[in-house]
């Protein structure tokens, strides 16, 4: 939570890979990040890398909701395998990208 509130505040504006596969983040991790990435942090991002953690529907909604506002609009990979997100996640998810959220996304 507390790296997000960071990124959210302007750290790290260059970064163009994140991997945080493995980390355990949870729902309110993910929201924080979500709501960071909403606010603009991590524009130029062309990877992340969300793998192997515990991210169920409530943290895929925000990340859906901020994608949804055109936040990570040079998005390139997004690895999301191996968490715990339900269709629920997933139908938020599909109505972002599905009006135009991540439009150089190339890998999922």
């Amino acid at each position: 939570k507390d790296f997000a509130e960071a990124l959210g505040k302007g750290a790290l504006p260059q970064l163009q890979e994140l991997f945080l596969g493995g980390n355990k983040i949870s729902d309110p991790g993910m929201i924080a990040l979500s709501e960071a990435i909403g606010k603009g942090a991590l524009a130029g991002l062309k990877k992340l890398r969300l793998s192997n953690n515990q991210i169920s529907d409530p943290g895929m909604i925000a990340f859906s909701e901020a994608i949804g506002k055109g936040a990570l609009p040079g998005l390139v990979y997004l690895y999301l395998n191996d968490n715990q997100i339900s269709n629920t996640g997933m139908i938020a998810f599909s109505e972002a990208i599905g009006k135009g959220a991540l439009p150089g996304l190339l890998e999922l």
